[in-house]
Order: structure tokens, then sequence, then C-alpha cells
């Protein structure tokens, strides 16, 4: 196997070390990957080798017939080379935004848990023997800091306090991994577990691969079905089930007390409920005709069963055939008919929205006509396809700013509050009973 040592080597013409293997430098990586097009293989990286190209090369017998099996980048030795400076820069980068924190706060009784300034999240929670800062202390140091830099020739104190990061098109990178416990400890604090748990449980409108969904079924008992036209896809959460990522106190205190399942070896964890439709008024809207609520749930299911989810969104399948019939629908195992998901919907015990994208307003018209609990957080406006939203000074609504202060206008009982996660934190909640 050709070491790293030699492939740097034929690239610069000296020896170098390997990168180190500590889960450091792990992390290090996956964080650059994520600011790049086309992700590089952190095997390779590491190794020299991908070990997937390896056991390619033994089963085609070094043919190569077909593509590679590895779907991460294996550049050459040059550009190799040029990640791998990247990696030691951003090393450095965090052992002086480190340095800078020790600084700023070494006068302090209690120091400042550099975790939680540099992304404002901690994984010890209350449990940290350092101090969490709160935004208007944070914005404090920022500017003693920027104060302190003008006189002072410690490249520590001239960095930011945060590093803004940027997607490959610009977007700004935006930590929001764990936005699903975050609204799961909300809902569980707010309506409490019992009430969660009445009726058909919580829908989850738009909800995606059903992150929130896997949380409340497994972790805390609560039955919970995933409106939304694609498959729940689970995948990922069970792994992260299967390393004890859920019931790891280390990973944050706040889990350990949200959950009420306790691990046990062996027991596997199960995917939520799906009811594969767009959500709208066929669902809820009792003021329509049932006929016709009926005739537009079933087209609504056909449109469904055509889509697929490309990294821009939803398109629809290029050679789709016609949209299949309504007895064609019904004989797939994964369509509901019309009249359980309206029970479901109006049974539901809260109706819940994390970045549902077009389906924000229309779990708040659905909320206030069955009077339900909701919570919803905006995220994305379309403006394009809502033309009739308007402000009240009568300006059409195309950005979040607009839409937040639209979708609470909608009732006089909506509320507004944040979860701890950055992005779209705003939350629209209220209680109709």
């Amino acid at each position: 196997m050709v070491s790293i040592e030699e492939t740097l080597a034929t690239a610069t013409g000296a020896h170098m070390e390997p990168l180190p293997h500590g889960p450091k430098d792990v992390r290090l990586i996956t964080q650059l990957n994520r600011l790049r097009s086309e992700p590089v293989c952190r095997a390779y990286v590491l190794h020299g080798e991908c070990w997937l190209q390896k056991e390619q090369r033994e089963h085609e017998g070094g043919q190569g017939t077909s593509g590679s099996w590895c779907r991460y980048a294996h550049p050459p030795g040059a550009e190799l080379c040029e990640f791998r400076a990247q990696v030691e820069a951003l090393r450095a980068e965090n052992a002086l935004r480190a340095q800078r924190i020790r600084v700023l706060t070494r006068d302090t009784e209690r120091p400042q848990c550099k975790h939680w300034l540099l992304k404002r999240r901690c994984c010890l929670g209350d449990a940290c023997k350092f101090h969490h800062a709160s935004e208007q202390e944070r914005i404090e140091l920022e500017r003693l800091s920027a104060a302190a830099a003008g006189g002072s020739a410690d490249p520590a104190l001239s960095l930011p306090l945060r590093q803004i990061e940027r997607r490959p098109c610009g977007r700004k990178l935006v930590r929001n991994l764990h936005r699903a416990t975050a609204l799961r400890y909300w809902l569980i604090q707010w309506l409490g577990r019992e009430r969660l748990r009445s009726g058909s449980g919580v829908v989850d409108v738009a909800g995606g691969k059903g992150e929130l969904g896997f949380e409340l079924v497994n972790l805390n008992r609560i039955g919970t079905t995933v409106v939304d036209p694609r498959v729940p896809n689970v995948g990922r959460y069970v792994r992260k089930w299967n390393r004890n990522h859920y019931h790891n106190p280390s990973v944050s205190s706040l889990r350990e007390e949200l959950n009420d399942e306790p691990r046990v070896e062996g027991r596997q964890p199960v995917a939520p409920a799906n009811v594969r439709v767009f959500f709208g008024p066929w669902l809820y809207d009792a003021h329509t005709d049932a006929s016709t609520r009926e005739r537009d749930y079933y087209a609504s299911v056909a449109e469904a069963t055509m889509i697929e989810w490309t990294a821009q969104g939803l398109s629809r399948h290029e050679s789709a055939p016609a949209l299949p019939s309504r007895a064609e629908l019904l004989a797939r195992p994964d369509v509901t008919d019309f009249h359980s998901a309206c029970e479901l919907v109006a049974d539901a015990s809260v109706l819940v929205g994390l970045h549902p994208d077009q389906a924000a307003g229309a779990i708040i018209d659905a909320a206030i006509l069955l009077r339900k609990p909701f919570a919803v957080l905006p995220c994305c406006t379309y403006s394009k396809e809502f033309p009739d939203r308007r402000t009240p000074s009568g300006e059409h609504v195309k950005s979040y700013e607009q839409l937040v202060p639209y979708l609470q206008a909608k009732h006089a009982a909506i509320q507004a509050t944040t979860l701890p996660f950055e992005g779209r934190n705003v939350l629209l909640f209220a209680d109709f009973r």
C-alpha cells in the first residue's frame, strides 16, 4: 500500500509526516469537506489509500472496469498535499481561537467555555465547569476583543470569536444539527408527555427523513406520524442509535434528562409511521365538500408517489408515467386511505412543522380550524408559489423577516419564541384548547 509519506513526497519532492489519526483531526477533515463541492475521502487522506478502492481492485482483478465504489474524491498527490496544508492551517487557527478565549477570560473567576463561545453548544450542558456566556456577554467579549486587538501583537486577538464558514455555493454554514432534539425538548416542556401521547399522537408535517419522529417514538414512547410525500429515511439515525449516541450522557446532559426509554442491548429502533401525501386542505377543511376533498387527496397522493428528492429539492421523475388511478394507489402498501388520514390529523395531539417549507401556512390554518395546538419553525418563503401573501403595508411577502410576522398574524393567540440553534430558529406556537 502506498503510504501518505510517499504520496506527499512525490508531490513535493520532500519527505513529510502523515496526518495524525486522532478524532480531532478527523473532525477537521469533516469540517473542510462541508465547504467543498466534492468531499475528499478521509481514509485516503489519513492512510494514502481507500479501503473501498482496494476491495474494488481485488474484486475486479485490477481491471478497473466499473466506476469507483467510493463516492468521495481521491485527489492526486499535489492536491492531497494542499488539502493536508488546509487541515494543518485549520488546526492552528482553532488553537489560536482557544488561546484567544483564555487571554480574554484569564482574569475572570470562571473561565469561558470555548465550545460554547465557538459553536453555541457544549456536550456537557449544565455539568460543564466553565461559564456559558449569554448572547449579550458574547457581544461584550467581541467588543472588548476588538478594542484590545488594535494595540496587541498577539495573533490570537486578531481573529474573530466565531469563524464564519460558507458552503461552495456561498451560503453561510449553519450549525443546527441538533434542531430536532431542541424541538423535542421544547414540546415535552410545553405540552407534557401524556398529552403528546393522547389521540393519534404527534403529526409531524413535512417531516422529511423523520428525525423528530424517530426520537419521539424511540426515546419517549410518543406515537408520531410523518406526513410527507417521501418515505422517512431513518438509516442515519439507526446508526446513531447503534453507536449509543442517544443514550450517552457525555453527549448532552439534556438528552439524558429527555429520554424515557432506557437503552436495552439488542433492542432495535423503529421508524415513525408515514402518510405519503402533501399536506393541504383535503386533510382538514371540513367546510369543503367531502367528495371534493377525497378527490384532491388522492390526486395529492398520486403526485407524491411520482416525486423524487434531489440535492436541489423536489422534482418529478423525468420518465414518470401517467399518474396512477385511485384503485392502483389503494393497492399499494405505502398508501393511507382518505378517511384514515383525515382521522389521524383530526385526532392529533399536536401539529408540528420543523422547517416544513411550503406547508408552514397550511399547518397553522389546520390548527386554527381544528382547534389543535401547533408548533412551527418557518424557513423558506416560496414567494412565487404564494403571490397572495401580503404584509399589513401591502408588500408581497418575499423574505424570512416578512414571513414570520405574516404567519403570526393569522391568529391573536399565536406566540413566538426562539430555539437554541443557529439559522431559522423562530418558533411559532399556540394552544387553542
